[in-house]
């Protein structure tokens, strides 16, 4: 009689794999989602530049030993939660990023474009990040919504302004973008011409981009 109710368990619960595989279907690849120039573009470096930032008193920070890259394709399914239920349709997706070395490897400058699926539409964003070492190490770690026409737009309402003009050191740039974050480098200025223009610390400390 055990036997009887055990291969009559095992076969309801073949039986409901199954169905639900049957239920389920083959997920479907959607297509792929690639980068435009215009987005693009919003990152002006190739990877071989050599960038170097001055402050107030004479010091200098390089970045250089960079590159620029497109990651592999990943899936992004159309809906990020499925809890092991039916796996969903999705999409072929990729990240391009610009990558420099500080000076005997104590920081890193990285620009990254991103792209995700989210609420029946595709996003993109800019991720900047900045880290050098002195006392102690110092971030800017934050992610900027664009659109087509490669225009920033702050994913919080306060984390992008926009400026015609604006002097960073002693040097004025146009169309220039203030981005903040929550790290102790608290400030970036940024044009999608020239890139970093340059940054501030949550102690005042300025580092600009010299020309």
């Amino acid at each position: 009689m055990k036997r009887k109710i055990f291969l009559l368990s095992v076969g309801m619960i073949l039986v409901m794999v199954f169905v639900q595989c049957n239920k389920c279907g083959k997920p479907k690849n959607l297509g792929t989602v690639d980068f435009i120039s215009t987005d693009l573009s919003i990152v002006p470096y190739s990877g071989t530049e050599k960038i170097v930032f001055k402050d107030s008193v004479g010091y200098s920070l390089y970045f250089y030993s960079g590159y620029r890259k497109f990651g592999e394709y990943e899936k992004d399914h159309i809906f990020e939660y499925y809890y092991g239920e039916c796996e969903p349709d999705y999409y072929y997706i990729r990240n391009n990023v610009t990558h420099f070395e500080q000076a005997n490897n104590y920081g890193y400058l990285e620009l990254e474009l991103l792209v995700y699926y989210y609420d029946n539409a595709f996003h993109k964003l800019f991720y900047l990040q900045i880290q050098y070492t002195d006392s102690q190490d110092w971030v800017f770690d934050s992610r900027f919504a664009f659109n087509d026409l490669s225009v920033l737009m702050g994913i919080h309402a306060d984390n992008v302004s926009f400026s015609d003009s604006l002097f960073v050191g002693p040097n004025k740039y146009y169309n220039v973008y203030t981005l903040t974050s929550n790290n102790n480098i608290k400030t970036a200025y940024y044009n999608t011409s020239q890139g970093l223009l340059g940054f501030k610390t949550d102690e005042g400390l300025l580092w600009y981009l010299k020309n």
